[in-house]
């Protein structure tokens, strides 16, 4: 029995995961600390963020391609048959 709320916890938590990282993709960089700019010898863009503040979260592309495969897959097999 406890294994199985253990398999189902660890469901909700991946599925919590694939919600948040389809909702907000992007977050603050942590390198720059959202600033857009290293703190080294001279101020520079960051390269992680290339300055945008912004940084995408692990997973988030493929997250985005498999929702976009599914619903083109949902809407050729609805507009086909």
């Amino acid at each position: 029995m406890f294994v199985l709320y253990l398999l189902l916890t660890g469901l909700a938590v991946i599925a919590g995961r694939i919600v948040l990282v389809w909702w907000r993709p992007e977050r603050s960089c942590r390198w720059c600390k959202g600033k857009g700019r290293r703190k080294t010898l001279l101020l520079r863009r960051c390269r992680r963020c290339r300055g945008s503040r912004y940084t995408g979260r692990l997973g988030a592309r493929l997250v985005r391609k498999t929702h976009l495969a599914a619903r083109n897959a949902w809407l050729e097999w609805r507009y086909n048959r």
